[in-house]
């Protein structure tokens, strides 16, 4: 589901001009102010996109996964989205491999810790070891 959703909004922000506002608003507000989108709809708009994506995402994990609410899920989600979209480097069809790749590394650590008693903190060293890289790449490629 997850493939088809980053298909689904890589087809809508490469092909239609809905999205073509949506990625030049949030490239650069200002121009795209100046060629007459409107920054405060886009804004709003991909604030409730995100947010029902946000939403599916979870209904699906309480739903689907645990069939049941457990208190104190993970908390930790926002801090991993933020470093799968920088390390796809915003690419919408790169997202769901990222992702796959950082839940690879958390189930690790946790099979890590039970099997080995390695704290689970350390994958954390590591994706941001690979953050780090991946930003380190782009400021030697400017150069």
């Amino acid at each position: 589901l997850a493939v088809l959703v980053a298909a689904g909004i890589y087809v809508y922000t490469s092909r239609t001009t809905g999205g073509y506002e949506l990625v030049a608003t949030g490239a650069n507000p200002r121009a795209a102010e100046v060629f007459g989108i409107n920054v405060k709809r886009m804004f709003v708009f991909s604030l409730v996109l995100a947010g029902a994506l946000a939403g599916l995402a979870g209904s699906i994990e309480v739903a689907g996964v645990h069939r049941r609410l457990i208190e104190g899920m993970q908390s930790n989600f926002l801090v991993l989205g933020l470093i799968i979209g920088l390390i796809a480097r915003g690419n919408n069809l790169a997202v769901p491999f990222v992702a796959f790749f950082i839940a690879v590394l958390e189930v690790g650590a946790s099979a890590m810790q039970r099997t080995l008693m390695i704290p689970v903190e350390m994958v954390f060293i590591v994706e941001a070891l690979v953050l780090l890289f991946v930003l380190l790449s782009d400021v030697v490629r400017r150069r």
